[in-house]
């Protein structure tokens, strides 16, 4: 299913959570005040959870496999998730 069929159903059936991290299509979601959540609020999400105890290993993985995180993002997500070092 492509970014713009997820969000027609998204619309279609009223979902409590879309998950997108293509940007164009979080643009498109964003306008249309769908709620939403990316990967990385998901790492977030678990982690609060008790379901995952480190988000910081799976983004370096993630990085591994040629995902793209922009260092702020990166830096962001591990304070969020009280993993930043200081770096």
């Amino acid at each position: 299913m492509g970014e713009s069929e997820a969000i027609a159903l998204a619309e279609e059936i009223g979902a409590s959570q879309l998950l997108i991290d293509e940007k164009a299509a979080r643009k498109v979601a964003m306008a249309r005040k769908l709620p939403l959540i990316g990967t990385v609020g998901i790492l977030l999400l678990a982690k609060r959870r008790g379901l995952l105890t480190s988000v910081k290993d799976v983004l370096d993985e993630m990085q591994l496999q040629e995902t793209r995180i922009s260092k702020r993002l990166y830096v962001q997500v591990l304070t969020l998730a009280e993993e930043n070092e200081g770096k």
